[in-house]
């Protein structure tokens, strides 16, 4: 019987979430709508810079694969986290939110000297997320830090995309997949955002070398990986690299691959005030669907309608209570 029904590898950060305009974004000089990487001096000036203008933040244990694992633990798997913190106030607090949240961890057995991973999360009124990222320590996730153990008795491993940026936690990606190969265990995989997929496309193509059993990417990312701007040739281009694959269409839901049939998932109606965090959170729903031995398709309706929920609230995940809501009305 396996020991954990997801285990989890990513980015570690501790996401600090602020209210801006369009003005604050242009004044730092920042693009609006995606993921930058930054370096920590940079990182303390746009944290000291949101501070004064857009008032405290919302703080919470992050990561694009956080996210997921989180969500589907407070649904109910068992779920193992690993990630590289640093030895600081950030990273005990990281320590402690995940456990907190459900999720098992030993990151706090190999924490090294230096700064925990953040991430500093702006929402424009039009509820468009913008992200820098500091990686601090994140990026240096080493292979040590795996247990081969816990990887080969659970039944699913999630690699966040965000990995592939480090060339030491790629290695560490890399060889996680592997192990779970050798041992039969589910590979899912996430391409994580449309500029890795822009920026480091022979990076995920070492990461997802081989294939993995089930992929998630949106809209966007599908059509820059593949150079399709066509769905359907998108998809068909995707095929080799994965066996199952769902393609998130935002507001209008899902598209679902499995077993050479397609499924479109319609998506739910919500107001929305914040999508960051929406992606992470089908994800995990979705595996937990899936892991929870429902079809594609229900795990997909699913997970739609806890991202529908979360664009309706500020931060990247819903409390464990109301995941545990959600996932009672679809049992």
């Amino acid at each position: 019987m396996s020991r954990y029904d997801l285990f989890g590898l990513g980015n570690a950060l501790v996401d600090h979430e602020f209210h801006v305009t369009d003005d604050m974004l242009s004044d730092l000089g920042i693009e609006k709508g995606l993921t930058t990487l930054i370096e920590p001096d940079r990182a303390s000036l746009v944290l000291d810079t949101l501070s004064a203008r857009a008032g405290a933040a919302s703080k919470a244990c992050g990561g694009s694969g956080a996210n997921s694992v989180i969500a589907a633990a407070c649904m109910g798997s068992s779920a193992y986290y690993t990630c590289q913190l640093g030895d600081d106030d950030n990273g005990h607090f990281y320590v402690n939110d995940m456990l907190d949240a459900g999720v098992d961890t030993h990151a706090s057995d190999h924490m090294v000297e230096g700064v925990t991973g953040r991430c500093f999360v702006m929402v424009t009124p039009d509820a468009e997320r913008t992200m820098n990222t500091s990686l601090g320590v994140t990026g240096d996730l080493k292979s040590d830090s795996l247990n081969t153990d816990i990887i080969a008795n659970s039944r699913a491993i999630y690699l966040e995309g965000y990995l592939i940026t480090s060339p030491v936690s790629r290695a560490t990606a890399v060889q996680a997949k592997q192990i779970a190969r050798e041992n039969g265990v589910m590979v899912i995989g996430t391409f994580s955002d449309p500029g890795l997929t822009q920026y480091f496309k022979p990076q995920l193509e070492e990461l997802f070398h081989g294939g993995v059993d089930l992929l998630f990417c949106n809209e966007e990312e599908l059509a820059i990986f593949t150079g399709e701007s066509d769905l359907d040739k998108g998809i068909a281009a995707i095929r080799e690299w994965t066996q199952d694959l769902v393609v998130t269409l935002g507001e209008r839901g899902a598209l679902v691959m499995h077993g050479g049939t397609r499924t479109e998932i319609a998506g739910k109606p919500a107001n929305a005030i914040d999508t960051n965090g929406a992606g992470d959170a089908f994800a995990g729903a979705f595996v937990h669907g899936l892991l929870s031995d429902w079809s594609h398709q229900r795990s997909a309706s699913f997970a739609c309608a806890v991202a529908a929920e979360v664009v309706e609230t500020f931060g990247p995940r819903l409390t464990p209570a109301r995941y545990a809501e959600l996932r009672a009305q679809y049992a």
